[in-house]
């Protein structure tokens, strides 16, 4: 994945307008906002506004509408619910970062055919690279593991307040 899934010409167009706008605006106030936050949040914006991200690379990863979309029409919570049991044993005690790399790792090398099918075709209906099929499948098993799982740390639990 070389994360340029999402530029094509009118997403490149989009992105140029949307960052001379920002430029013409600072040069025009006479101040440049250097909060990095802010930038992170805006290009997620422009992405999310553009349709073609399956998710958004926060962290952890999230599901974007289109990934929940995805994710719906392929019965992906389903799948992860049915193959999280016989796959907790191989993370127990990890952390969460280390459950979201098993998820990666799992969707890249060991989906079957039928999902290989499922992928491609999903990629083929939405204009998609598979790698962005395949992301919404990571972040659905990933969610699905640590909800089912036993990890390591209190940071991990989504119960924690620390």
């Amino acid at each position: 994945m070389n994360g340029n899934e999402w530029l094509t010409p009118s997403a490149l167009i989009a992105v140029i307008a949307a960052l001379g706008v920002l430029w013409a605006a600072a040069r025009w106030t006479s101040r440049v906002d250097t909060d990095l936050g802010f930038l992170r949040g805006s290009v997620k914006t422009i992405l999310q506004h553009l349709g073609l991200a399956t998710v958004i690379s926060d962290s952890p990863m999230i599901l974007t509408d289109l990934g929940e979309q995805i994710a719906r029409e392929l019965g992906a919570e389903k799948w992860a619910a049915e193959i999280a049991p016989s796959l907790l044993p191989q993370i127990k005690g990890n952390r969460a970062f280390e459950v979201d790399e098993f998820a990666e790792s799992y969707v890249k090398e060991k989906l079957g055919d039928e999902w290989q099918d499922r992928v491609a075709a999903s990629a083929y209906e939405h204009g998609l690279k598979r790698a962005n099929i395949l992301n919404v499948l990571r972040v659905v098993l990933r969610v699905e593991l640590l909800r089912a799982g036993d990890f390591s740390g209190p940071e991990d639990r989504p119960d924690s307040a620390g």
